[in-house]
């Protein structure tokens, strides 16, 4: 009689268990504090960058269906221009298998917004794009972890 007490609340973990959200086992894990630069396409100038993002374990507040909580991205940056003004905000983003794409705040808002999408190039650095208010700035992007 016990055995048949049990068999319900076995089939009901494996049935939670089957339903839940797995991480991606490809996905890269990149939390940590990253430098790079952000090279103007036409002028060739290099902006230095600097970030650090935090990943997993994160709301997504977006409608369902959307990425795995592992795979979102959230932290700060700070750029260094060429006027020795330093810019900073937020940064927001996911991870998909080997693509980043992140979106840099600045703080105080004013509406322009950086986004990059790279590749991971291996465990520690990636590659990429990015464009600064859309279309007035654009370039490529690189960064290796700290």
């Amino acid at each position: 009689m016990r055995r048949l007490a049990l068999i319900p609340f076995a089939v009901a973990l494996v049935a939670c268990r089957s339903s839940s959200p797995t991480a991606s086992l490809s996905t890269l894990d990149i939390s940590g504090n990253w430098s790079g630069t952000l090279t103007n396409a036409a002028n060739r100038l290099p902006t230095p960058l600097s970030f650090t993002v935090e990943q997993g374990g994160l709301v997504y507040l977006q409608p369902s269906p959307g990425p795995d909580p592992n795979q979102v991205l959230a932290g700060t940056y700070s750029l260094d221009t060429d006027l020795a003004v330093i810019i900073g905000g937020s940064v927001s983003g996911v991870i998909n298998k080997s693509t980043v794409s992140l979106a840099l705040n600045k703080s105080p808002s004013n509406g322009c917004v950086i986004l990059v999408t790279a590749t991971m190039t291996g465990a520690n650095s990636m590659r990429g794009n990015y464009t600064w208010c859309p279309a007035s700035d654009s370039g490529s992007f690189s960064a290796t972890r700290r």
